[in-house]
């Protein structure tokens, strides 16, 4: 930037418009600028500001949200990877702006053409939106995102239904030796828990491979009857 432009601060405007910007790309656009020294370029860029202020003292803010990453999952959309469900999401937020923004241009084309024809360029996300959302719900892929991954789930549930059924046979089964018995399920595993009242020994080995004898805990304290005697087991 040349000694004209930073006896005008124009680098201060720089930063203050950079402040209003909502995306990356947008702030990296702004960076860019500099003073016209075309007359013709300089009078059509005035005409522009003065369209887009009729615009926004007749419209109010445009409804624009604020966005982030986007650059960087089109990369990887080009590139065939798989995006992931909070990226989808981000997208559907995308194309929704999209849409708002459009219809805010269209409405200004009768208060001034210049800026407000630019709505008519920006493509409609309508259909893209409608299949990610019929796919996704917040950042869950839904059953029927597709015939494969419903069938998958379908035999999941089914399988957990068949563990479930089996612990609670197996334990309905051996209750004279359970104080309370039931059945949970921790990170996606079906677990079955109760509180033993039988003898109970357990070998371990030590650091060297030496075989130690100890006893397991239940609670706090717990008793275990070791040769004839009980003995109380603590922490």
């Amino acid at each position: 930037m040349n000694k004209n432009s930073i006896a005008l601060e124009f680098p201060a405007i720089i930063e203050q418009l950079k402040q209003h910007a909502l995306f990356d790309k947008a702030k990296q656009a702004l960076e860019t600028l500099a003073p016209y020294t075309n007359e013709a370029i300089c009078i059509q860029k005035m005409a522009e500001t003065t369209a887009a202020r009729k615009l926004l003292d007749s419209l109010g803010s445009p409804p624009l949200a604020p966005m982030s990453g986007l650059e960087e999952m089109l990369v990887l959309a080009l590139a065939g990877s798989m995006l992931l469900p909070r990226q989808l999401a981000e997208i559907t937020r995308f194309a929704a702006a999209c849409k708002r923004m459009a219809a805010y241009l269209g409405r200004g084309e009768t208060i001034d053409e210049t800026v407000a024809t630019y709505g008519r360029s920006m493509q409609d996300l309508s259909g893209l939106r409608a299949e990610i959302e019929h796919c996704i719900n917040g950042e869950m892929l839904h059953d029927d995102a597709s015939p494969a991954l419903k069938n998958v789930r379908r035999k999941i549930e089914h399988t957990q239904a068949q563990i479930k059924e089996k612990l609670a046979h197996i334990m309905q089964s051996r209750k004279q030796y359970l104080a309370d018995s039931y059945i949970t399920t921790r990170q996606g595993a079906l677990r079955a828990a109760g509180a033993a009242q039988v003898s109970v020994s357990v070998w371990r080995y030590g650091y060297r491979g030496i075989g130690q004898r100890c006893h397991p805990i239940y609670g706090a304290r717990r008793h275990c009857k070791i040769a004839g005697r009980t003995k109380p087991v603590g922490n």
